[in-house]
């Protein structure tokens, strides 16, 4: 009965690592933080869906500013947005008009 529960928690604990890694790729290295994608997945492993309730508060949840600061952007394709930041002029935590991205993108 103890083997077959550690093969479903181990079992489990790799579906969750798998699917935090999907989701820090689809957010890209540089948004990932505290630790590189592999750290969190190794950390997944071992604790399982602690870890990925602390990444997903961390990266997804409203008490990460940034994230508050992408989701006011509708307009602006994330695309767009990842290309200002990797210009340096946007920076995470700033809210700014859509007007004023549009100002931005022309000075590009």
């Amino acid at each position: 009965m103890g083997l077959i529960l550690l093969v479903a928690c181990a079992i489990i604990n790799l579906c969750f690592a798998f699917g935090l890694v999907s989701e820090a790729r689809k957010l890209g290295q540089r948004r990932i933080m505290f630790s590189p994608i592999a750290i969190w997945f190794m950390a997944t492993i071992l604790a399982g869906p602690l870890v990925v309730l602390a990444f997903w508060v961390i990266h997804f949840s409203n008490l990460n500013d940034s994230n508050q600061h992408r989701n006011s952007q509708a307009s602006a394709s994330p695309s767009v947005l990842d290309s200002l930041y990797d210009d340096g002029l946007l920076v995470y935590g700033n809210t700014l008009s859509n007007d004023r991205i549009e100002e931005l993108l022309e000075q590009k």
